[in-house]
């Protein structure tokens, strides 16, 4: 019998995560939809962002795309691809640039805004460190882009604007 690596301890604790942040954000998505404000505002002690559907579909979209990525580093990872932790970290670290975006952040609180301003902060960090850096401190970097999608689903929750 052969012993597990580091690498596939490393798989699995971040697939864990992502497995986590996913459903953190279904029961997000699930709730605000099962529930009406009033009660959800009640339950919880997540602050409720008020969000049109236009709005509410570009965040789910990012949110996906953040899981999706985080999926391709924690391979990329155990496979050593410092060129595609660099690429996808890079990628992750802007916006879309449309103008939804600008409607969302002129629609959230400031420390929202900042949240999500240190998420993509910490994706271009990586990406500047993946050519160099000991893989060690690429993969806490990981971890702290995973803690920052854990303190926004702590923090928030999304509810239709409109009735």
């Amino acid at each position: 019998m052969t012993g597990i690596s580091r690498r596939q301890v490393l798989v699995v604790a971040i697939a864990a995560v992502t497995g986590a942040c996913l459903a953190i954000a279904w029961g997000s998505h699930a709730m605000a939809h099962s529930k009406d404000d009033a009660a959800l505002e009640a339950s919880s002690e997540r602050i409720v962002l008020r969000l049109n559907a236009e709005q509410r579909a570009h965040i789910s979209t990012e949110m996906l795309d953040f899981l999706e990525g985080l999926q391709t580093l924690s391979y990329a990872l155990s496979e050593e691809d410092r060129v595609l932790i660099e690429t996808t970290a890079r990628e992750l670290s802007h916006g879309a640039g449309k103008p939804i975006g600008r409607s969302i952040r002129q629609t959230v609180p400031p420390a929202f805004r900042q949240t999500a301003r240190g998420l993509r902060s910490s994706f271009s960090e990586l990406s500047d460190a993946a050519e160099h850096a000991p893989l060690a401190d690429l993969q806490l970097q990981v971890s702290t882009i995973i803690a920052h999608c854990s303190a926004c689903h702590s923090a928030y929750t999304v509810v239709p604007s409109e009735p």
